[in-house]
């Protein structure tokens, strides 16, 4: 991967500096966005019970599932059989083969965010509790002390046996099945004024990065923090989502004012121009490969990034049409070679049996002579 400046930039005819709207035909605010691992299938949810399927082709196709709660969250499980999507009043579903099943979570806290563990168990944030575990049967509870902050992000490490949530007044905790932690934020940021919305961990493990309030950003690496940006870089605006690449370059953070921001460390973010007039946009999810996000957020709105590249000409390229005509081109230039060299073996033959026929008339007179 090159880097020009802060941008990404990689040799596969897409535009890192920008984005593409999709044409959604949502009208609902989304909050959350999931992709399948393997199948590349999106799940969209937000306000009203909204649920949609989308396959990156064809305008998204809602889902039934008889709730006007406004879901907050959506995840799949890592190996691609279902997702869980998470929202108000308590409200779990379990999205399998185009169908929503409600779970009785026994809460009625507002459900604010979901991951899954390496071991396939679900984990939720609840506002006011702290967590739920879900073992695929039974939902068990786990408080946190605070019960004076709203509990707002959830992430886990990968191929590691504990994660973090973040909340309100700059609340972070350590937790595994067994146990919770509180860690103190770092000095220099606003405790009382400064909410911490989402997280996601760099996909080796070496850090986890926290969003928030105020253009916050922490990256927290198991023992102390390793980066702290707020206020200060000039990002004023609120940051509500944020998810790593899986190949690790950058993260990409959305919020308000339609803030889109390619993240490496500490200050060295640039902010894209959405095509977006006015909004807020929620949540980020990436393919597993890393060769698009999707982003969401209100009025059913929904990006995809890194945008289509353009020629010269202003026209899109598309990568699957460049393939094509690739392989059309291959096609054809094997075709001429072909042609030639059968044309080359005929002109050949032709020459032997023009040969073959003056010999035998050569041998012919020299017996007529005798």
């Amino acid at each position: 991967m090159l880097m020009v400046g802060s941008w990404p930039v990689l040799a596969d005819n897409m535009d890192y500096t920008t984005v593409d709207e999709v044409d959604s035909g949502i009208s609902a605010m989304l909050q959350g966005v999931s992709i399948n691992p393997c199948t590349k299938e999106a799940l969209l949810v937000g306000y009203s019970g909204t649920v949609y399927t989308y396959d990156w082709k064809s305008l998204p196709v809602r889902i039934q599932t008889n709730t006007q709660e406004i879901l907050k969250a959506v995840a799949w499980k890592p190996d691609c059989s279902e997702a869980l999507v998470v929202g108000g009043n308590g409200v779990v579903l379990l999205y399998k083969n185009g169908n929503t099943t409600p779970l009785q979570s026994g809460t009625t806290d507002m459900l604010q965010d979901v991951t899954w563990t390496n071991d396939g168990k679900a984990v939720i944030v609840a506002d006011r509790t702290g967590v739920l575990w879900w073992d695929g049967n039974k939902f068990y509870t786990q408080a946190f002390p605070d019960t004076d902050v709203d509990f707002l992000g959830i992430a886990w490490k990968p191929n590691g046996n504990w994660g973090v949530v973040v909340g309100g007044k700059l609340t972070i905790y350590r937790f595994d099945w067994n146990s919770t932690k509180r860690i103190e934020p770092p000095l220099g940021v606003d405790r009382n004024t400064t909410s911490l919305y989402k997280a996601s961990w760099r996909p080796d493990g070496s850090k986890v990065t926290m969003v928030g309030q105020k253009g916050t950003i922490l990256d927290y690496d198991g023992i102390s923090f390793v980066g702290v940006t707020s206020g200060g870089s000039g990002y004023v605006v609120t940051f509500l989502g944020i998810r790593w690449r899986p190949t690790g370059e950058f993260a990409i953070i959305v919020g308000d004012a339609r803030t889109i921001a390619c993240y490496e460390k500490e200050n060295s973010y640039p902010h894209l121009p959405s095509s977006m007039k006015t909004g807020l946009l929620y949540g980020v999810d990436w393919t597993k490969d890393g060769s698009a996000a999707l982003i969401d957020g209100n009025n059913g709105v929904v990006l995809r990034y890194p945008a289509k590249a353009k020629s010269s000409s202003g026209i899109i390229i598309d990568n699957a049409l460049v393939t094509a005509v690739g392989v059309v081109l291959l096609l054809f230039a094997i075709g001429v070679v072909y042609l030639f060299f059968q044309e080359r073996k005929e002109r050949m033959k032709d020459k032997a049996k023009k040969e073959k026929h003056r010999s035998h008339r050569h041998g012919r007179r020299s017996r007529h002579r005798r």
